[in-house]
């Protein structure tokens, strides 16, 4: 199936889901297609949720009325089939997990057929929306969302009396430097737009082990790894989506024929990863990057120690690695401390034990981008991550190689185009 004719079977899969006309919370029949649960704001939100969780069939619809939902218990939709869960926008209907037991906000596994449209998954434990094991899955106008300064003492809780305006966040001016380093000379630690916090969930939008994926005009802030991630899944598109104040913005991991086009990244760690993570039993290839826009992307990386993803610098438009046939064009790459592209191995990031995986990206194509002001503050040495991590992190010294790169005027450090 090709990326286009994805995308118009996910349109028909949402029209196909539409149609039932019961409306109320216990699924009275509908009209053949199926039936319509719909769920109000109030005290017994979450056991209709539940009840309707376990009593939806295929073609039916679970969808939440406009406001503010406390939910206790996450949404999960599993082995079943075409279903749509549906708010009223994601600036009109916000489902907060703050209290929740369940890590996902949104789960679905092992479901042929899933959309989800427009609606908030706010401050969930753990990943806000996850389709694991899911063919045709479509996340629509979907926001995922964390308060900020998340579980510290600055946090900035979003509520049921001020969700319109907080979740508003714009990206002016992000936080440089790690508040819990130990360096006087850091003194810019906090953002006057939004406050990064490791308590917060690690992926915001998070396909994984799935096929034909749609993620189109949504939006993640503050997951504390990924803000918007595809991984070990045939056939992806991501397209006109935002991410702001997630460790990375955008992720492509073990793909096998991905497409971003026409997306934001900006006030990330870094903007756009497109890599193959070593230890899985598929390795990806084939993706297209074009006319997306990366920008001040410079907050510093508060992802927990150890992973691929806490090595990155601040400060990166976007970075390939151990990942063959990408084709990069038509971007704008701006206003980055490190440097617009890097384009790397795992030779310099700590060579994995996997011996299947080829350490070395093949078959790039970078041509027709805009590179404005990066590589002009390079981020020094996180001692916090370093004494937190036993001296293992490698996050102090890729600035300097890149560093060194920049001196020469390597592609995507200077001002022009590619």
């Amino acid at each position: 199936m090709t990326l286009r004719a994805l995308s118009i079977f996910c349109i028909g899969l949402v029209a196909m889901g539409c149609g039932g006309s019961g409306n109320d919370s216990g699924g009275s029949p509908g009209s053949s297609d199926g039936r319509t649960f719909l769920i109000e704001p109030g005290p017994d939100a979450t056991n209709k949720m539940v009840l309707a969780m376990i009593e939806a069939k295929p073609r039916d619809v679970i969808e939440f009325s406009e406001g503010y939902f406390e939910l206790t218990s996450g949404l999960q939709i599993s082995s079943t089939e075409d279903i749509l869960v549906k708010g009223q926008g994601m600036d009109k209907t916000v489902l907060s997990f703050k209290n929740s037991a369940s890590q996902e906000g949104f789960l679905a596994t092992t479901v042929r057929g899933i959309t989800v449209e427009d609606l908030t998954v706010l401050d969930s434990p753990g990943d806000a929306f996850k389709l694991q094991g899911v063919d045709h899955g479509t996340l629509r106008r979907v926001r995922a969302f964390w308060s900020s300064g998340r579980l510290t003492a600055e946090e900035d809780t979003v509520t049921a009396d001020n969700f319109a305006e907080k979740m508003q966040v714009a990206c002016t001016d992000p936080a440089r430097h790690n508040p819990a380093n130990p360096n006087p000379t850091e003194t810019d630690t906090s953002s006057p737009d939004y406050n990064v916090s490791v308590a917060s969930g690690r992926y915001g939008i998070y396909p994984v082990n799935s096929q034909n994926i749609l993620v189109e005009d949504s939006e993640s802030i503050g997951a504390s790894d990924a803000g918007i991630y595809v991984g070990q899944t045939d056939n992806a598109i991501i397209r006109n989506s935002r991410a702001a104040f997630n460790v990375f913005g955008f992720e492509i991991e073990n793909v096998r024929g991905g497409e971003y086009v026409d997306n934001l990244a900006e006030c990330n760690t870094g903007g756009f990863l497109v890599y193959d993570l070593d230890g899985l039993t598929r390795y990806g290839q084939r993706t297209r990057m074009y006319r997306n826009h990366a920008r001040n992307n410079n907050t510093y990386n508060f992802a927990e120690p150890g992973s691929i993803v806490s090595n990155v610098p601040r400060g990166v438009g976007m970075i390939t690695l151990a990942y063959d046939k990408i084709d990069v064009f038509d971007n704008v790459f701006e206003n980055h401390g490190t440097a617009g592209i890097v384009h790397t191995s795992y030779e310099v990031l700590g060579v994995p034990g996997d011996r299947r995986l080829d350490l070395y990206t093949e078959g790039v194509h970078i041509w027709g981008n805009t590179f404005r002001d990066n590589g002009n503050d390079l981020p020094q040495p996180d001692l916090a991550t370093i004494l937190a991590s036993g001296g293992s992190q490698v996050t102090s010294a890729f600035p300097m190689i890149v560093g060194l790169k920049t001196l020469t005027g390597g592609a995507g450090y200077r001002r022009g185009h590619s």
